[in-house]
């Protein structure tokens, strides 16, 4: 199975799981649509992109809230935004279109045919974000599952004020990975560049680095679980063994 693949199929079953009603609004694109799209704009589409057609290409706008909130996945969208930008060059190809009237469209681009994750492929400096499929399993995580419970999730950083050479980036990760499977966690969500979450029943913790690669930066945690007893009895041991402080929350 290719990557993009793997990472919808993921993002599939967060939604089947934690918000079936939008899982059942979940709509793909026919391939004989995709490729007529590919010769609207003279263009071929990533791998990537592809694949995200396949799964989300026809989903009505909106269905998707709180989801990734109030945006445009269809081929109407990608058309309307060259209509609207006819400078943008054919190899740049928009994913989808922000439609909150605050915002301004907003886009991925991909640099090549066999890109399977647009943000890492992009070749522009508008994107500001490391994986493009991680966006959309930490955006399940944020609106699906931290605030389910009335508690809602709690949020702190690792090793707060330490920088992690990027050569030794691996051992933070393993080391969280290790306490975690001690406590009896499971490997869960897979993410790129140093992102996962394990599971123990209905207790879900999200960690990693908090920025893009490859800058050295924070390390954060979000632990969701079916009672604040239970969060508190986690963050005690994060809090001994690699220094889990609490951040404040932007929202």
């Amino acid at each position: 199975m290719r990557l993009s693949e793997h990472r919808a199929t993921q993002v599939l079953a967060l939604l089947a799981e934690f918000a079936p009603q939008q899982h059942k609004m979940v709509r793909g694109l026919p391939d004989a649509a995709i490729s007529a799209v590919q010769r609207d704009l003279g263009c071929v589409l990533c791998a990537g992109h592809i694949t995200f057609l396949r799964v989300f290409g026809a989903t009505p706008k909106g269905a998707m809230n709180p989801f990734i909130y109030d945006h445009d996945f269809s081929v109407d969208a990608m058309r309307d935004y060259y209509r609207r930008y006819e400078e943008t060059p054919v190899n740049q190809i928009m994913f989808w279109a922000y439609t909150h009237q605050y915002w301004t469209p907003g886009y991925l681009f991909a640099s090549g045919p066999d890109v399977q994750d647009p943000a890492t492929g992009a070749t522009t400096v508008q994107i500001s974000v490391e994986s493009f499929w991680n966006v959309l399993l930490f955006d399940a995580y944020v609106f699906l599952i931290s605030v389910r419970y009335e508690h809602e999730s709690v949020s702190g950083w690792l090793w707060e004020g330490h920088t992690i050479p990027l050569d030794r980036a691996a051992e933070p990760f393993a080391e969280v990975e290790a306490i975690l499977t001690q406590l009896g966690f499971e490997p869960w969500m897979d993410m790129a560049n140093a992102k996962t979450m394990m599971r123990r029943g209905d207790t879900i913790a999200c960690f990693g680095r908090s920025g893009m690669m490859p800058n050295p930066d924070d390390w954060y945690m979000n632990l969701s679980a079916p009672t604040p007893r239970e969060q508190r009895e986690l963050w005690e041991v994060f809090a001994d063994h690699v220094g889990l402080v609490e951040h404040p929350r932007y929202r």
